[in-house]
């Protein structure tokens, strides 16, 4: 007896997946470069591959720059986003290593809103350090004056002062020396003189 093999479950054979689009995007095959095609796909197996590993890093790479400004552009539309990439892009976030102890030296300082509604950008437009006093008693006034001319004595309070006495601010707006609510005079001559030279009186 003859048997027929496609009665007996041979499977019938499909067409060749129509490769001619990838990823939502038509693909010609005149730009396949077949004898970049793997070896092991020989003859005709081969002539129904209507693409290369080159076409579809291509589009990959495409795709992903587009997904990428997206992912930013939703980003920068959330206020959290907007402050994350301003500082990382602005030089906030970065620290210069000064020395001492305090977290916020060599870090930019914040923009203090004094009482009378001035902030601290304003006092550096002059070119000047500025000494944030933030001691009841204004204990750094009298010091300053050594540097009069090179570093301005600005007496709080502020908005939000960090739970610190006093701050030595540098003209370009980083912290170069900042003390607990008690500061030590002398260590303010220190860095006011490392950072503005020695006082004149």
């Amino acid at each position: 007896m003859t048997v027929d093999a496609r009665q007996v479950g041979a499977r019938e054979v499909s067409a060749p997946r129509d490769v001619s689009h990838f990823a939502g995007l038509r693909l010609d095959a005149a730009d396949v470069d077949t004898g970049a095609l793997p070896p092991r796909l020989p003859g005709p197996a081969s002539e129904g591959i209507m693409t290369s590993l080159e076409a579809v890093t291509g589009v990959l790479e495409e795709r992903a720059v587009a997904l990428g400004a997206r992912i930013v552009h939703d980003l920068l539309r959330t206020a959290d986003g907007t402050t994350h990439v301003f500082r990382a892009t602005s030089g906030l976030a970065h620290r210069y290593d000064l020395g001492g102890d305090q977290r916020v030296v060599g870090f930019t300082a914040p923009d203090f809103r004094f009482r009378d509604g001035t902030h601290l950008g304003d006092l550096l437009r002059e070119g000047q350090g500025v000494a944030v006093d933030l001691t009841a008693a204004q204990s750094l006034r009298e010091t300053t004056a050594g540097w009069q001319g090179r570093v301005r004595h600005a007496p709080g309070p502020v908005a939000d002062d960090l739970g610190l006495g006093a701050l030595l601010i540098r003209p370009d707006g980083v912290v170069a020396w900042a003390e607990d609510p008690d500061p030590d005079p002398e260590a303010f001559r220190r860095a006011a003189t490392r950072w503005f030279g020695a006082p004149t009186a």
